[in-house]
């Protein structure tokens, strides 16, 4: 007993030297961790109730508030500053069933959640945290004030990397950039747009944290740019807190952050198809004739969209009828008739709409008289002159209920005749003076707000009055937490040029990390008037794997492949074909991203994140968990170096030639026809059949499913499953309509076993066969079929290579497929 005890006592001491030592470590590795505290704030009293830690100091209270056990807020009220009526967001989740500690010391309090701790540090004062025991971050000055801003400052350590902020042309690490949150669109974009058109007050850095701040007032985000080893917050007004996020790795982290600001609900299944769009349809019979093309020309496609002249031309060129919201009759003149003629075929009808109202709008006098109008100073419309685009306009006061009333009638009668989504454009807003008045405050203090606001009128309309359909919503503008009203956001007005498709990847990449998981551009490039067939062809491939597949391009050069040459066209069906194949993957990507905030287009420091040369690549990237895509950027290029992350043996998803495990980077030979796309090694794909009669996704999954098993370099296990639901009914989770097919894979000495099970109950409305399979195993030599699949009714198809066989889930629970030695069994 006495010598368990000394070794009981020897192991304690010897634990906390290691982490003494560790501590001792981090902080030579990582000097700036305590550097630079607020030598001028004393704390002057401490209260601590219901988890609330509450600290009153010398210039401020600061009110310290656990969310969750890995996200805590901090929030500082300068003396003489009151909040209260400040806009409030309505979504913010707390987890109030965590136990939190608390511990008051002459130097320091401890404030402790089961994952994060808050080392107080009394005098000079200084907020630090510490997860898991290790310190991560810690606070500069904190809250400060100068002639301009209110500012929160903290410390940066030397090799760390920062990611998020929202869309800008940038590298994919923002650090060194002192970035402008204020939404504002960019037309004719390349790769250097610091300002666009959403801006998200998050940090994420490769140090395993994130910040949110809790501020849409007009700001700056100073990412080392001043000061190398700081990070500044700096608003114009407006409440000083942040929410500090943590996580095992990058992954959980934005994970968190989406818990905290709520999840994207499931698009409708149409909204992963292909779109038929361009700047735009003139006429009823001009886009009656564009759609039938493509129809007639086998190019599948799940809606059409409608820009401005739907409701009407203007008096001069430039001029539209904005503000009108209603067909315009003289060009279109049947067109509920012609949006029924298409839903007949298969494709939804989106229109556009602007927050915005031409003075010589039909609706402009009784918005104006119903004041519903965002005012001057002496509460009259304010009226923009000469700084907007499309003529003499005012502006809807989105944060008033009457005009958000007025407003959402314009779309309710409009979804009530058959228009299957909606498109808003220019809600940063595009124009948005500094004198303009909102109910809620001034046009700067509100100006980020005002898509967000815009984005839940929409979504509550749908919910109120169309409770059975699910929201399809482009917005090219909003705020941190938006993706909760179902926002799809695009990247704006990018030039057609390189340069344009380069900056993509990482612009997404760094939305979907902070919650916006349906970034997409416009397929093709939007603005400039000159075609390359080769930028327009690597542009759609890359589409091929982004969230929406929608080119879109002004009128003078054709977004659809129908006015284009033969091989262009072949090219492009192809192309499309390859998306609409591949939408099972996808789909349960998205259900993933609705329920767990996983983005869909991931960063390949998901899966090194010890990998420092990763901590900067964003051009390649991760679509789901297993595809790994490097999308072509440069004019004529021949080669392209891949890096392939080393855990895994990859397979070129086209060709299916294999590149082994731990390769690292290869340069890679650049083909004509597709991008460089691998799928990883022991993973199972699932696509769906296609035949020649694809239109759109009404026939989805009504030939089968088609499972892609691809060999892995070592024996391992692999799970997974294929999400299936209606495609239509929205929140599932709640409704229990839809079921998983899930395999259970054993990789061992080059042979397979596979079981398949069916978890859930799908009642579908439309014809599907999910028990009809396809199966192809990629990276086996498979020579034959055993006798007993035979009678299961099992063929192999040699000369494609392909395991056919139906699966009654009506009477089978599940169903064992293995390939051994190059023989395929079935029980």
């Amino acid at each position: 007993m006495f010598l368990s005890n000394i070794f009981a006592r020897k192991k304690y001491i010897m634990k906390k030297i290691n982490l003494l030592l560790t501590i001792s470590l981090f902080f030579l590795c990582n000097i700036s961790f305590l550097s630079a505290q607020n030598t001028t704030r004393t704390l002057q009293k401490t209260s601590f109730e219901n988890n609330i830690l509450t600290l009153e100091t010398s210039d401020s209270k600061i009110i310290i508030e656990p969310y969750h056990q890995k996200i805590i807020k901090v929030n500082y009220i300068p003396q003489g500053k009151n909040y209260e009526n400040l806009p409030k967001d309505d979504f913010r989740n707390i987890d109030k069933t965590q136990k939190v500690n608390f511990k008051d010391t002459p130097n320091e309090i401890i404030y402790t959640t089961k994952n994060i701790t808050l080392k107080i540090q009394k005098k000079p004062f200084q907020i630090a945290y510490f997860v898991d025991n290790q310190p991560v971050f810690s606070e500069n000055k904190g809250y400060t004030t100068n002639q301009n801003f209110d500012v929160l400052s903290f410390n940066l350590s030397k090799d760390e990397s920062l990611y998020g902020t929202g869309s800008r042309a940038l590298p994919f690490d923002r650090r060194g950039f002192r970035l402008e949150l204020y939404n504002k669109a960019h037309y004719a974009y390349e790769d250097n747009a610091p300002l666009m058109n959403f801006n998200i007050p998050v940090v994420i850095s490769s140090q395993n944290y994130g910040l949110y701040f809790d501020n849409p007032q007009k700001s700056f985000l100073d990412l080392g740019k001043n000061n190398a080893n700081e990070l500044t917050f700096e608003a114009i007004g407006g409440r000083m807190s942040y929410y500090f996020i943590t996580g095992k790795n990058i992954e959980e982290v934005t994970q968190n952050y989406v818990w905290l600001t709520g999840y994207q609900p499931m698009p409708p299944l149409w909204a992963f198809g292909n779109f038929i769009s361009r700047y735009g349809y003139r006429s009823e019979k001009e886009t009656r004739q564009v759609v039938n093309d493509m129809y007639d020309q086998d190019f599948a496609a799940d809606a059409v969209i409608l820009d401005h002249y739907w409701y009407g031309e203007g008096e001069v060129k430039k001029n539209v009828a904005m503000g009108n919201l209603d067909w315009y009759r003289a060009k279109f003149p049947n067109g509920e008739k012609m949006v029924k003629d298409f839903e007949e075929k298969g494709i939804k009808t989106i229109l556009i709409t602007q927050p915005f109202v031409l003075t010589n709008s039909k609706n402009y006098q009784e918005v104006a008289q119903k004041k519903l109008l965002a005012t001057d100073e002496n509460n009259n419309p304010f009226v923009i002159k000469n700084i907007f685009w499309f003529g003499e306009t005012s502006l809807l006061d989105i944060f008033k209920p009457e005009t958000k009333d007025w407003f959402w009638q314009q779309y309710k009668k409009h979804t009530s005749a058959g228009i299957g989504g909606w498109w808003g454009d220019l809600g940063e807003p595009e124009v948005h003076p500094s004198e303009i008045k909102h109910i809620n405050g001034k046009a700067d203090e509100v100006h980020n707000l005002y898509g967000h606001y815009w984005a839940k009128m929409i979504a509550e309309g749908y919910q109120k009055d169309f409770s059975n359909q699910r929201l399809f919503m482009l917005m090219r503008a909003g705020y941190a937490g938006s993706q909760r009203y179902g926002l799809i956001s695009w990247s704006g007005d990018v030039h057609r040029a390189w340069g344009g498709l380069k900056a993509q990847p990482s612009l997404s990449l760094n939305m979907g990390l902070t919650g916006l998981a349906y970034m997409h551009s416009d397929l093709g490039g939007f603005a400039n008037t000159n075609f390359s067939k080769e930028l327009y062809l690597r542009w759609l491939q890359y589409g091929v794997f982004q969230p929406i597949f929608r080119p879109h391009s002004q009128e003078q050069v054709p977004s659809e492949p129908i006015f284009y040459a033969d091989d262009i066209k072949n090219q492009v069906r192809e192309i499309i074909k390859m998306r609409y194949k591949l939408t099972p993957y996808l789909y349960t990507m998205a259900w993933e991203n609705s329920t767990k905030g996983t983005p869909l287009m991931r960063p390949l420091i998901f899966e090194e994140p010890e990998n420092k040369s990763l901590q900067k690549e964003g051009n390649q990237y991760l679509w789901g968990k297993d595809i790994l895509v490097a999308p072509i950027l440069n004019e004529g290029q021949k080669t392209i170096q891949v890096y392939f992350p080393k855990k895994s043996n990859w397979y070129h998803l086209y060709n299916s030639s294999m590149v082994p495990q731990n390769t690292g980077f290869l340069e890679v030979k650049v083909e004509e026809k597709n991008i460089p796309v691998y799928v990883r090694g022991g993973a199972i794909i699932p696509t769906q059949i296609l035949d020649s009669t694809l239109r759109n996704m009404r026939s989805y999954l009504t030939n089968g499913i088609h499972l892609h098993i691809y060999n892995p370099s070592k024996n391992q296990k692999t799970e997974g499953y294929l999400y299936i639901d209606d495609g239509k009914t929205p929140n599932p989770q709640t409704t229990k309509n839809y079921c998983f097919l899930k395999w259970n894979v054993n990789f061992r000495n080059q042979n397979a076993s596979i079981q398949l099970t069916k978890e859930g109950i799908y009642n579908p409305e439309r014809p599907t066969n999910i028990g009809h399979f396809y199966m192809s195993f990629v990276g086996y030599e498979v020579k034959s079929i055993t006798k007993k699949a035979e009678k299961l009714g099992a063929v192999y198809d040699k000369a494609n290579k392909i395991l056919i066989f139906d699966c009654d889930w009506t009477t089978r629970k599940k169903i064992n497929v293995s390939i051994s030695n190059g023989v395929i069994d079935l029980k």
